[in-house]
């Protein structure tokens, strides 16, 4: 790499990594209408400003969500957003309403582009549907029946009593679950920072109930980091956006006093968790998915990792790895990385390893590529599969590699419709971990991509394609892997 660049890129990584565990997600619509909703003992909004950003963030079309078209995003996102908006003050605001339901009765299929379900969309749907009911919703009969069939199929797996009495991800659907949980009832399930599972919307409700202090100086802190007078969805992701960033940043090669402070704090709490780690530290709700990008971090940078790999067993089940409690679909990427943190380690996890195999093979599209339920773009799930595979079964990649190289858009980039950086960086990523079984990388297919990541490296509007309640960005992490792309098409002899 010559000098200048190695220098620009290092700069990047020192701003982007110094600040690792201590921003939030960027705002989206979904959580910022629950905090709309919020009022003070005089009836006041707690969160005015979430009333102007509602305003300016509603589509031409009258729905809110992210820019990317996702039905079931746009579908709660505008249900969040309406039925806030119905007692906020201004011809604006009713105008705003009016819209949203006009956009909802005329989309009103939220399995329209056939895509994976928001996060806990089976359980935030049926009660945002009955009270937007109310505003004028029609929806057809077979739709509400359908959710209100997978909320009772969802709550029906939980055993009796858990709701109230453990610490689950279910919380972060707090706020669609007051007919089912009295909220007071969780005092005692609330995160030291005085959050609900780390999520804004279920904090908000929690906070309105009790007015615990200690949740709205949480709600406050998660407003401030966001900065735009909106909220995010989580707040923080202290575990997840230095794992996942310094994963994409140490699969291209760098390193810096910085990195190691940071891979340092995770050995320290990978040193503190048998049972595996969670995305937020403030939470004990531990998953695969984390446990198993730290392993790999600490793998990667030279740090012990085995007792935190053991913990990975705690996730195990009979025909793939669970990313938490009580899911209804298994997360692929999450068994990617748990193939990639137990594959050099062979002879002790042969079934283990074995069995994520066969899972991740048996899910395959196409013979090519994999689509996963925490992010909408195949690029992403393709990239966290391949380094696992490419360890122990290369052989079976021959059509990944032919497909991540053939579907690379003429102006250098790649993605699901028109091609965005984030999947563009994941594209590499994935080659890269391709090239020595199949590569080199053609030329071509290198300098193209560097281009178009050249002129990204500054940009804060990256799609939202991280699948929550709703879509949302994690910037830092975002920015981290389009740099860790940029180092690599540059690296590539």
């Amino acid at each position: 790499m010559p000098k200048r660049i190695e220098e620009e890129v290092l700069r990047r990584v020192e701003a982007l990594v110094s600040g690792f565990g201590t921003r939030s997600v960027k705002s989206s619509a979904y959580p910022t209408a629950w905090a709309a909703r919020l009022r003070d003992g005089q009836g006041r909004p707690v969160f005015p400003d979430t009333l102007e950003w509602l305003r300016r963030h509603q589509h031409a079309d009258g729905s809110w969500g992210s820019a990317v078209p996702a039905a079931q995003d746009r579908f709660l996102s505008t249900l969040a957003a309406a039925t806030a908006l119905r007692t906020a003050p201004g011809p604006w605001a009713q105008e705003a309403v009016r819209a949203g339901i006009t956009y909802l009765n005329s989309h009103p299929d939220p399995w329209a582009q056939g895509q994976e379900e928001m996060l806990a969309f089976e359980l935030v749907a049926p009660p945002l549907v009955a009270e937007a009911q109310q505003l004028g919703l029609r929806l057809p009969p077979h739709v509400v029946n359908a959710l209100t069939e997978l909320r009772q199929r969802k709550l029906a797996k939980v055993p009796a009593g858990v709701l109230t009495t453990v610490r689950t991800p279910l919380l972060h659907a707090l706020e669609t679950l007051t007919d089912v949980i009295p909220v007071e009832a969780v005092t005692a399930l609330a995160s030291p920072d005085g959050s609900i599972a780390n999520s804004t919307a279920s904090t908000g409700v929690y906070w309105q109930a009790t007015g615990d202090p200690a949740a709205l100086d949480y709600l406050r802190n998660a407003a401030r980091s966001a900065g735009d007078g909106g909220m995010p969805e989580w707040y923080l992701i202290d575990v997840m956006e230095p794992a996942w960033s310094l994963y994409s940043l140490g699969r291209a090669g760098l390193d810096s006093a910085s990195i190691s402070k940071q891979v340092d704090r995770l050995a320290a709490l990978a040193a503190q968790a048998p049972h595996g780690l969670p995305t937020m530290t403030n939470n004990d709700f531990f998953d695969a998915d984390d446990t198993a990008m730290v392993v790999n971090v600490l793998r990667m940078f030279g740090r012990p990792y085995e007792p935190l790999q053991q913990a990975l067993l705690d996730f195990e089940d009979e025909h793939y790895f669970r990313a938490f409690a009580f899911e209804r679909h298994p997360a692929i990427s999450a068994n990617g990385h748990v193939l990639e943190a137990l594959a050099p380690d062979h002879d002790h996890f042969t079934s283990q390893i074995n069995k994520c195999t066969d899972f991740l093979l048996s899910t395959r599209r196409e013979e090519a590529w994999w689509i996963d339920k925490w992010h909408l773009s195949p690029y992403y799930a393709t990239a966290h599969v391949v380094p696992g595979l490419a360890h122990v079964a290369p052989e079976t990649l021959t059509g990944t590699w032919h497909w991540l190289l053939d579907t690379q858009h003429p102006d250098g980039t790649w993605g699901t419709g028109p091609g965005r950086p984030e999947e563009t960086a994941w594209a590499v990523l994935a080659l890269d971990s391709l090239a020595p079984h199949f590569g080199p990388v053609p030329d071509s297919t290198r300098h193209r991509a560097h281009q178009i990541l050249a002129t990204s490296l500054d940009r804060n509007d990256h799609a939202e394609l991280w699948v929550g309640k709703a879509l949302f960005l994690p910037p830092a992490l975002v920015k981290s892997t389009v740099l860790a792309a940029y180092a690599l098409t540059r690296m590539t002899p």
